[in-house]
């Protein structure tokens, strides 16, 4: 699948939990991961604000009652 395109298979996480947004190190700096698919290096602060600034956004599609505070 090219970036841009539209194919048939649907944009849902796992129901198991799986979508989870993580910080992990990386080489010079932090890194937000989820599923295997990790953001460039940055300050630890910045990438515990993005991951649960991404994660806020995911539980609110997936309907998550916590989410919505």
């Amino acid at each position: 699948m090219m970036s841009g395109y539209v194919d048939d298979r649907p944009a849902s996480c796992p129901t198991s939990g799986a979508c989870r947004y993580q910080v992990l190190p990386r080489d010079g700096g932090w890194c937000v991961a989820v599923n295997g698919c990790r953001t460039e290096a940055l300050p630890r602060r910045k990438a515990e604000r993005l991951a649960r600034a991404l994660q806020v956004q995911a539980d609110r599609l997936n309907h998550r009652p916590a989410a919505r505070r």
